[in-house]
């Protein structure tokens, strides 16, 4: 078995993407790659770190995973993100991210890094309302 990309976002939802994630992950033995972009200097990569590492052991201690974190500097969390699915020598299984629900002219002016994943590649993408 592969591993799953878990895209941990926004601050609001994302121990709901990820604990979705350790649960198929779970059920179908295969490992995690959390990934972060760090978007707002106020969060320290620790706290982060121990907040994933808090909602993973919380499901299922013990589950392999690996916690990687970019911060946002001179390139586009779109780039970071295609980077790290595509870019690595590891197989992903699938993409697990949030679905963010948008008003229509919310939609036009913020791109969707879900239709990124899709245009880039022929990679499954799981989405988890929000």
């Amino acid at each position: 078995m592969g591993a799953i990309f878990v895209a941990y976002g926004e601050r609001d939802h994302r121990t709901d993407v990820l604990e979705f994630a350790v649960e198929q992950a779970m059920s179908g033995g295969r490992d995690l790659v959390v990934y972060h972009v760090r978007e707002d200097k106020s969060e320290s990569v620790l706290e982060i770190r121990e907040e994933i590492e808090f909602a993973v052991r919380k499901k299922d201690p013990s589950l392999v995973y690996d916690i990687e974190i970019d911060r946002l500097k001179d390139r586009s969390k779109r780039e970071l993100l295609l980077e790290a699915v595509f870019e690595t020598d590891r197989d992903f299984d699938y993409v697990v991210m949030g679905e963010i629900k948008r008003g229509p002219l919310e939609g036009i002016t913020h791109s969707s890094l879900t239709k990124a994943i899709l245009n880039e590649h022929s990679i499954p993408v799981m989405l988890v309302p929000l």
